[in-house]
């Protein structure tokens, strides 16, 4: 690796990624390009061999290869460790994601999106098509199999888009490294992925590249339990509020509904009462097919109880 200042960013997170830390590197150093890239791996104080992997990478490859090792964790703590430990070491003009325990199969993906990205200055984010690895470890799903995206080479994400197709999965993202939306994030008390691409997104465009880069891999850590399920939209809800209270679009009010009525669901579905919550559905602000769609749902899940 030459000494220029690298191009691209590459921000990881692992933590207990021992088992696929790996095949995470190995796909951002797969990566063919005419340009330089940095590698930053956030190391959160695992408990396996997810440190000890990082390190043998890092003797191999200490110009590129450049992480932080924690001993303590810092989620836990509350903080962000991309906000404070990897964006503020980033020198790159575009800075990319991937988490520890996903990875990359394409090894143009870099190259494709920054070719795109710097031949189209009004556009600040950069997205792709990526497949999952099902919970058996073995089976691997399209994400993208419908109509929206199928056939489509490229898709504009404006904010409509965004906030109704998740398009935008976090180890497919390439965005510019700008250091005053970077300083919005940290404004926020809810930051999540949802709030840093829109917020990208609302500064500039997005696009949608319909190629395949990757591989998301799906894991049993309960995100289809009732407690997680239910954590998890209780948190968006409280992301997108915040969001609106800046931002104040419809779109951004249509999905607080949507998350309200996506909330009625999961709390009827893992209750122990099943009484339909007619109250809560009035008082919803969305169409009335969609209250009476929420509503024959409902039931039909009563009808399967019985």
């Amino acid at each position: 690796m030459s000494k220029r200042k690298p191009l691209v960013s590459i921000c990881c997170l692992a933590y207990n990624h021992g088992p696929y830390i790996k095949q995470c590197i190995d796909g951002f150093l797969m990566q063919e390009t005419n340009f330089e890239y940095e590698i930053l791996i956030h190391e959160d104080a695992s408990t396996d061999n997810t440190a000890r992997i990082i390190r043998e990478y890092q003797e191999k490859y200490p110009c590129r290869i450049k992480p932080i090792f924690q001993t303590e964790n810092q989620y836990s703590k509350g903080i962000k460790p991309t906000l404070a430990y990897n964006f503020p070491r980033a020198q790159g003009k575009y800075i990319a994601m991937c988490e520890g325990d996903d990875y990359w199969t394409n090894p143009l993906k870099l190259q494709k999106q920054i070719d795109f990205l710097e031949s189209n200055p009004q556009y600040n984010l950069s997205c792709c098509n990526y497949k999952v690895l099902d919970y058996d470890g073995k089976t691997i799903l399209d994400e993208y199999e419908y109509k929206y995206v199928k056939n489509k080479e490229c898709i504009k994400i404006n904010e409509d888009i965004f906030l109704k197709h998740w398009l935008t999965k976090t180890m497919t993202v390439v965005f510019r490294n700008d250091e005053e939306l970077i300083l919005k994030f940290k404004e926020l008390k809810n930051f999540r992925d949802i709030s840093l691409f829109y917020t990208i997104i609302k500064n500039g465009q997005g696009i949608f590249q319909n190629f395949y880069c990757g591989i998301y891999r799906r894991s049993y850590n309960g995100v289809h339990s009732s407690h997680t399920a239910i954590q998890a939209e209780n948190a968006t809800l409280k992301i997108v509020k915040e969001l609106y209270s800046i931002y104040k679009t419809d779109a951004l009010f249509n999905k607080i509904e949507t998350v309200k009525r996506n909330l009625i669901y999961y709390n009827f579905k893992h209750s122990k009462s099943k009484k339909v919550p007619f109250q809560k559905i009035r008082e919803l602000k969305i169409p009335l097919k969609d209250k009476i769609i929420l509503i024959i749902i409902l039931f039909y899940n009563l009808i399967k109880i019985k």
